[in-house]
C-alpha cells in the first residue's frame, strides 16, 4: 500500500503492512475464525484479552462485531460466545461465585446460594436455540469448576454507563458510573456495575439484546443507525478448584482465578464538514473524535515502549 500525499507535498513513499486484509468474499465466520478464536482460547487459558473494532463512521464496525445475533451473519460477539460455552466444563450452577462489587469474587455457601437462586427468574428466550460456531477450544482442567459473568458499559461524552442497568434512561440523568483502579492487579474496573451470571450462550445473548437498545445510536449524514457512543462487553471467567468430595469449588483452597475477555465497538471518527453535524450531533463527534485520538497516542506509546525497552507513562487521560 503506497501513500501519495496530497496537492504540493513532496513524494515520499511509505511502506504499510497488515498481517491480513478481508475482501468481499470473506464471511463472518471467516474473520472470527482469524480475529477473534485464538483471543477465546487465551481467556479459557485463564488470560486477559482485547478486542476492538476501530474506523470512520459507516465502515461497518458494529456489523463485524454484533452481525444479526440470531441468524448466520452473527459478528465476533455471538459467535465468541458460542465457543465459549461449547468449550467449557463443569459450568457451576449460578449464585456459587459471588461479585464483590471490588472487580472480585467470592465463594458462598451452598445454603446461601440455594436461597439466592430461589429469587432469580427464569430466564426467557426471545430468540430461536442457535449454535452458530460449531468449534470448540482447549479447555479448562476437570479438576477446575467456572461460571461465566457478562458485564456491558458504554462510554458516552466521557461518561460511563451500564447497559444492564433496566433502569437506564435516555437522558443519563445521574447514572454515570465511575471507574476506579484495582490496588492488587492494578487492572480498571467500573464500580458497581451490574454483572449478570449466565449459564449458555442463549441466555447470554438475549441479555446483550436487551442492553443494546438502550445504547445511544442516532441518524446522522453518513449513517442512519450512527454509534454516538463506544460500547464494551465484558466477558468474566471465573473459575476455582473443585471439591474432592462434592460438585462444588474447595473454598479451602483459596485460589479463585478471573480472567476477562473485552469486545470493544469503538464509535467512528467523523468530520463535520462530511457529516454536517450540528449542536448535539457536533458535541458528541468532537467527544468521539477526541477519545479516539486519547487511544491513538496510548497505543502508539505502548509501541514504543516495547520497542525500546522504555516504561514511559501511557496517556490515558486526554490533557
Amino acid at each position: 500500500m503506497n501513500y501519495v500525499p496530497r496537492n504540493n507535498d513532496v513524494f515520499v513513499e511509505k511502506l504499510f503492512k497488515f498481517d491480513c486484509v478481508f475482501d468481499e468474499n470473506d464471511t463472518q465466520r471467516d474473520i472470527f475464525r482469524r480475529c477473534s478464536l485464538d483471543f477465546v482460547e487465551n481467556l479459557i487459558n485463564g488470560n486477559d484479552s482485547l478486542l476492538f473494532t476501530y474506523g470512520v463512521t459507516g465502515s461497518g464496525k458494529t456489523f463485524t462485531m454484533t452481525g444479526n445475533a440470531e441468524s448466520d451473519n452473527s459478528g465476533l460477539l455471538p459467535r465468541t460466545l458460542d465457543v465459549i460455552f461449547r468449550s467449557l466444563p463443569n459450568i457451576l450452577e449460578k449464585c456459587i461465585f459471588k461479585p464483590n462489587g471490588r472487580n472480585g469474587f467470592a465463594i458462598q455457601t451452598e445454603e446461601k446460594a440455594q436461597l439466592k437462586r430461589q429469587t432469580i427468574p427464569l430466564p426467557s428466550y426471545s430468540i430461536a436455540k442457535r449454535l452458530v460456531e460449531t468449534v470448540a477450544t482447549k479447555s479448562l482442567s476437570n479438576s477446575r469448576c467456572c461460571a461465566v459473568f457478562i458485564s456491558y458499559i458504554e462510554i458516552y461524552n466521557d461518561m460511563c454507563y451500564d447497559l444492564l442497568d433496566e433502569n437506564l434512561t435516555d437522558e443519563r440523568l445521574f447514572t454515570s458510573k465511575n471507574i476506579r483502579i484495582d490496588s492488587v492487579t492494578r487492572k480498571a474496573y467500573v464500580e458497581k456495575i451490574k454483572e449478570v451470571e449466565v449459564e449458555s450462550c442463549d441466555e447470554a445473548i438475549e441479555q446483550f439484546l436487551q442492553a443494546q437498545e438502550r445504547r445511544k445510536i442516532a441518524k446522522t449524514l453518513l449513517n442512519k443507525s450512527s454509534s454516538r457512543s463506544h460500547s464494551i462487553f465484558i466477558i468474566r471467567l471465573v473459575s476455582a478448584s473443585l471439591h474432592k468430595d462434592k460438585y462444588y469449588p474447595d473454598s479451602t483452597k483459596n485460589d479463585i482465578h478471573v480472567a476477562e475477555m473485552s469486545l470493544v465497538d469503538l464509535a467512528g471518527s467523523e468530520r463535520a464538514k462530511r457529516t454536517l453535524n450540528t449542536d448535539e450531533r457536533l458535541a458528541e463527534s468532537n467527544k468521539i473524535n477526541q477519545s479516539l485520538l486519547t487511544l491513538r497516542q496510548c497505543m502508539e506509546r505502548l509501541r514504543d515502549n516495547q520497542r525500546t525497552q522504555q516504561h514511559l507513562p501511557i496517556p490515558y487521560q486526554f490533557e
